[in-house]
């Protein structure tokens, strides 16, 4: 039975068929891992929250360019659609607040953010968790409430100074503590990060301490909020939140002062009347009792005013200073701690400059812009300005993840496969220096592709419906089934175009990339020169394009091969799809197979074991670049070379890189793996039942993560092979019989 489905792509390019093999070979040597991305954002890890309590999620840290213009793209309140004011993002910092009140629902919360850097933007979805926990039952109390411990004593790993400890006690008999855990720690309001370089810890039985030789606590009031697993009398145990357990007073005297360089323009007929107002200081010490005054100015001038509270420097008008003038500002700081005060100094310096021009006409033309095709749209001819910098002041949440503002020249972009949807897109953008800003409308209609097409169908021989849910795949004993019915060979399309198609392997850096296979460039008839081996599966990735130039529109599909010949041993193993289609954070489970084989099947064992190779497909980092095809190391003999990616999975699973661990159901010895349900990859089910033998895909374990902080740097989007073995004895199945019936096709759209 042949059934014709539709698969669309998600790239654009030069026509061109990839193919991939699953093929039996043995695994090998390490190699290095390098870091491909450009820019990487990093927030504070999982937090812990009560409702009725409000709090901020610290600014990022980030590799690469300094990011601006942060969105919330999206909330999920344990996997479901959010809609609710929880969460309120800085477009400028990227702090989140958190503002919730007693009807809060409890859940886990992941909110999808999004920010310019370099001109370009990144979308991050799920990139910070925040868990809303039910509070802890009455009569649970923390003695002392509060400590108070001095800076020095606590970064100096040698001090021999005691540092103050508390504990965790309950007023009633009735209830019983069995679990401790700091839950999130806050810097005045904002949530920082206790876990990647702990400054307060819990022992197991409710001793809250501060580390000595922390090298990331800085001087502040905390506040600690614990998790704790709590029962009472009658009850099972459970997971509550003590919020505000403890607070700890970090003192110290003035440590560091930073100022932003400041320009102010001479007052001149042209410029008028002129003034100065810095930006708020970088202060690092205690804050109780703080007071700043100006020491000394260089060259001595009276013009210069500080704000004792703030830190702010400013200069009025009517000042006099000429341009080309320097002045260094040294600025005196006092506190509770010292009384005296820390001169720090030179900390700011005030350029006096000639006239600055200031920015105006400032517009951009209504632009025409084709779908999917890249575009430039530079600020229109007889702009004005010195050192301009732009930003977007008003742009849909949709159309934040897909259009880019260049902040130096104000050129707005989208890459070629761009999403906007046909119509109307209007930005609001504000170009600004230090003498004003302007802001200027930009409208641009997309309009649909002339070359557009929606399908090309190559067929299924195994009766699967409905059609569009699985992918095109053959189950072949000879090529010329597939060669010589022109019904599965040739494509059909909607394209009322003349396409272009062609064919190639995909490079996995070895003799693995398989190529037996032609395509007609006219037509797109394909033609099998080969089957894979015997029970093994080949995958082919078809593009065709119609139109040339930059408004080329193309289409990408697999089609799967597998040789249902008999193995060596006469055996048999056929799942039906033998396309197993997986979203990578959902995972999923496959068809058992049918079976035939002159082993008892009561006896019957079958496993992964050799050889994880992945075929990249979409797979990419967040700055775009693709994730590399192979496998988790490179392989002696040149089959395939290593993935960075594959590299990773397996390291993060705890596995060395030759290792089977990360997709085993059994242990070298035949012992069934702990853990092996949510903490690998995935597994060939081999627990007796309706499922036996069905193929396991885990959830959220196929992505690269951060090594320091966890965040998602890349999902799997693409094809993963894998070798099974099969044997009568647990114990013999490493050295069983190899057979590759099945092929992974992970996707984050699926």
């Amino acid at each position: 039975m042949n059934v014709r489905h539709n698969i669309l792509s998600r790239f654009l390019g030069v026509l061109t068929v990839m193919v991939f093999a699953l093929l039996g070979i043995t695994s090998c040597s390490e190699t290095e891992t390098t870091d491909k991305t450009d820019f990487i954002l990093y927030y504070t890890s999982m937090t812990d929250i009560g409702p009725g309590m409000s709090s901020d999620i610290a600014q990022p840290s980030y590799k690469g360019a300094t990011p601006s213009d942060f969105t919330i793209t999206g909330v999920t309140l344990d996997g479901q659609a959010y809609t609710g004011n929880l969460f309120e993002i800085n477009p400028t910092s990227g702090t989140v607040h958190i503002e919730s009140d007693e009807t809060t629902p409890v859940g886990v919360y992941k909110i999808s953010v999004s920010c310019v850097a370099g001109g370009s933007t990144f979308t991050y979805n799920d990139i910070i968790s925040v868990n809303f926990l039910k509070r802890v039952p009455e009569g649970i109390t923390v003695t002392p409430e509060a400590l108070v411990a001095d800076f020095a004593d606590i970064i100096d790993a040698n001090s021999t100074v005691e540092l103050p400890t508390a504990q965790v006690t309950t007023e009633q008999n009735h209830i019983s503590i069995t679990g401790y855990s700091i839950s999130s720690v806050r810097l005045g309001e904002t949530i920082v990060d206790n876990k990647k370089n702990p400054m307060f810890a819990v022992s197991s039985d409710g001793t809250i301490s501060i580390v000595r030789g922390s090298n990331a606590i800085e001087p502040g009031l905390y506040t600690i909020d614990l998790k704790l697993n709590t029962a009472v009398s009658g009850s099972d145990s459970e997971e509550g939140l003590f919020a505000n357990a403890l607070t700890v007073n970090v003192t110290s005297k003035p440590l560091a002062l930073t100022y932003a360089t400041g320009k102010l323009e001479e007052a001149t007929e042209e410029s008028g009347n002129t003034s100065f107002v810095s930006q708020v200081p970088t202060f690092k010490g205690s804050t109780d009792g703080i007071a700043y005054s100006i020491e000394s100015v260089s060259p001595a001038s009276d013009k210069f005013v500080i704000d004792a509270k703030t830190g702010v420097i400013s200069v009025a008008e009517g000042h006099g200073l000429k341009s080309g003038e320097k002045y260094v500002v040294s600025v005196r700081v006092k506190n509770d701690y010292s009384t005296e005060g820390v001169v720090f100094n030179n900390v700011f310096t005030l350029n006096v400059v000639e006239y600055i021009e200031p920015i105006s006409n400032f517009a951009y033309e209504m632009t025409p812009v084709t779908e999917q095709v890249e575009f430039e749209i530079p600020v229109k001819d007889g702009f004005k300005g010195a050192e301009p910098v732009f930003v977007f002041e008003s742009i849909s949440a949709e159309d934040k993840n897909i259009v880019s503002l260049d902040g130096k020249t104000g050129t707005i972009s989208a890459k070629k496969g761009h999403k906007l949807t046909l119509g109307e897109h209007k930005f609001t953008v504000k170009a600004s220096n230090d003498k004003n800003s302007e802001t200027a409308e930009l409208i641009i209609n997309v309009t649909e592709n002339p070359n557009k097409f929606t399908y090309i169908r190559y067929g299924n021989n195994l009766g699967l419906t409905p059609a569009e849910n699985y992918a095109n795949q053959f189950r072949l004993a000879d090529k010329e089934e597939f060669n010589g019915n022109a019904e599965f060979s040739t494509p059909e399309t909607d394209s009322k175009k003349t396409l272009t198609w062609s064919v190639s392997g995909i490079d996995v850096g070895g003799t693995s990339t398989w190529n037996k296979v032609k395509i007609d460039s006219k037509t797109g008839k394909l033609t099998l020169n080969a089957l894979p081996n015997e029970q093994k599966c080949v995958v082919v990735l078809v593009k065709a394009t119609a139109g040339s130039g930059k408004k080329a529109y193309s289409i990408t599909v697999p089609v799967f091969f597998h040789n249902s010949n008999a193995d060596k041993t006469n055996g048999k193993i056929e799942y039906t799809p033998f396309v197993l289609q997986v979203n990578p954070k959902k995972g999923g489970r496959s068809v058992t197979p049918t079976i035939t084989n002159t082993i008892d099947m009561s006896k019957f064992v079958l496993d992964f074991r050799r050889d994880p190779i992945y075929y990249n497909i979409n797979g990419e980092y967040q700055d775009g670049t693709p994730l590399e095809s192979g496998g988790t190391q490179k392989h002696t003999k040149g089959y395939y070379k290593q993935s960075p990616f594959m590299e990773a999975l397996w390291v993060q699973c705890g596995a060395g890189l030759g290792a089977k661990a990360p997709m085993a159901y059994f242990d070298v010895k035949g012992n069934i793996r702990e853990n092996h349900t949510d903490k690998t990859l995935g597994y060939v089910d081999n627990a007796d039942g309706d499922k036996k033998f069905s193929v396991v895909i885990n959830a959220n374990q196929w992505c690269q993560r951060a090594e320091d902080s966890q965040d998602i740097l890349a999902w799997a989007n693409g094809v993963v092979i894998m070798s099974m073995t099969y044997s009568d004895n647990v114990t013999n199945v490493n050295k069983g019989t190899e057979v590759g019936p099945i092929v992974i096709w992970l996707d984050t759209n699926f």
